[in-house]
């Protein structure tokens, strides 16, 4: 059963986690967009939480670059600090000069800056 959740919102790829999110529900989340939701707009809503390892988030990262190949955005939500900071070093593994990423604590910050 997936836990995920995808709506495109005006534009925006929006994917909410039901559960906390592991390693598999984000490769998962990211090959569904890829195939059936994909936008140069992304938001990712972790409000549920994740439960990564600096492992797992150095191959979420990898498995994003090797899945979002298109210049975009994406905007990560996250509201409590271990998310934000676990989001923040997945940004940092992320960075490849095609797209533009952000984390955020609230889901407006995170819809402001993408429609910038």
């Amino acid at each position: 059963m997936k836990n995920h959740v995808i709506e495109i919102i005006n534009g925006v790829t929006e994917v909410r986690f039901i559960d906390v999110a592991g390693l598999t529900d984000l490769r998962s989340a990211m090959d569904d967009i890829a195939k059936n939701y994909y936008s140069e707009l992304r938001l990712w809503d972790m409000s549920s939480g994740v439960n990564l390892t600096e492992s797992d988030v150095k191959q979420v990262a990898s498995h994003a670059k090797s899945t979002f190949l298109l210049p975009g955005k994406s905007a990560i939500v996250a509201p409590s600090d271990l998310t934000f900071g676990i989001s923040r070093m997945g940004d940092v593994y992320r960075e490849d000069g095609v797209l533009m990423q952000g984390v955020f604590r609230t889901k407006n910050e995170a819809l402001v800056w993408l429609n910038e």
